[in-house]
């Protein structure tokens, strides 16, 4: 919903002024700030609510708090210094910013990736997509009252965090793409390290969907919720929340890129009216498969060439 401006310039919602007064026309209707300083909102996003009793009637979101002069600060970096800046963009799965940061320029300049880069760069976004969903999933149940299964996912994405800790030798802010390749080679034991880690994901999951997909307050707190149509959220999502209401978008198979290019099938959307609880299914489902091109992945890894043991792990690879 979008917020209107009287004559006097007060932002209004649903024709209420957005203030905590009382309007008098609706005694039974309150207009309430959440955030930015709720740790809910982690000081990125204000919603002015408007609540009748207990029940929100109508939202406004007003956006703006996480500008934080990124634009500015490019402005004095190189491509290679400014990718530090863009893993603080996205606190949940940095490194994904820096492979478009950097893609990004390299379509630009026409730059093509050798086919072992391509590969890395491809495994480390599928980490960072499976770190994204595990904390949506696990904040989703944490909100609901579910405490153990955020620990359980939470628990995993340690695990990914380890992974990129070895190959980029950072273990949150990872910087780990440069402009044409990347900052260095993956260690010997990396892919059985990732391989292990895939085979543990899938039994993770089990136990939270156990704990959660026939748990009656679970079930009922969601059931109905966020109700969503094809068409509406096409515009703002094209992730698996989108899929999940039927939008057929997905970008590896629409404009892939890296691997993505030979070895992608995409998602089929679901059909109908989707509401919260079909979401969470979804997302589940796509951590637990990974891409149906995985086996070609893998070949073009080898065909890529392992990394000599002796090489030094700092020397780039390119």
């Amino acid at each position: 919903m979008m917020a209107e401006t009287n004559q006097t310039g007060e932002r209004l919602i649903g024709g209420q002024r957005y203030t905590l007064e009382q309007d008098g026309s609706q005694a039974d209707r309150w207009i309430l700030n959440f955030g930015p300083q709720h740790p809910a909102t982690h000081t990125t996003l204000r919603l002015v609510l408007a609540l009748r009793g207990e029940r929100i009637v109508d939202c406004v979101p007003d956006i703006g708090y996480l500008h934080s002069g990124f634009e500015k600060t490019a402005e004095v970096h190189d491509i290679n210094q400014y990718v530090t800046v863009t893993d603080r963009m996205n606190y949940v799965s940095p490194v994904m910013n820096n492979l478009v940061w950097h893609g990004t320029w390299e379509k630009l300049f026409g730059i093509e990736l050798t086919p072992r880069c391509k590969v890395i760069r491809t495994i480390v976004g599928e980490l960072a997509r499976i770190q994204d969903h595990l904390v949506c999933l696990g904040a989703c149940a944490l909100d609901l009252g579910a405490y153990t299964p955020f620990l359980y996912m939470f628990e995993d994405r340690e695990i990914i965090y380890d992974l990129l800790e070895e190959i980029s030798g950072a273990r949150y802010m990872n910087s780990y793409t440069r402009l044409g390749g990347l900052l260095r080679d993956i260690t010997p034991e990396w892919p059985g390290h990732v391989r292990a880690f895939l085979r543990r994901v899938p039994r993770t999951l089990a136990d939270c969907e156990a704990l959660l997909l026939r748990n009656r307050i679970f079930i009922e707190r969601l059931r109905g919720s966020a109700m969503s149509t094809p068409g509406r959220d096409q515009l703002v999502d094209q992730r698996p929340v989108a899929r999940a209401s039927g939008v057929v978008r997905d970008l590896r198979k629409d404009e892939p890129y890296l691997c993505f290019e030979e070895n992608w099938t995409a998602e089929a959307p679901a059909r109908g009216l989707q509401g919260a609880r079909q979401r969470h299914g979804r997302l589940l489902r796509s951590v637990r498969r990974p891409p149906r091109g995985d086996a070609p992945v893998t070949a073009h890894y080898r065909a890529a060439g392992r990394q000599h043991p002796g090489r030094p792990r700092q020397q780039p690879c390119r």
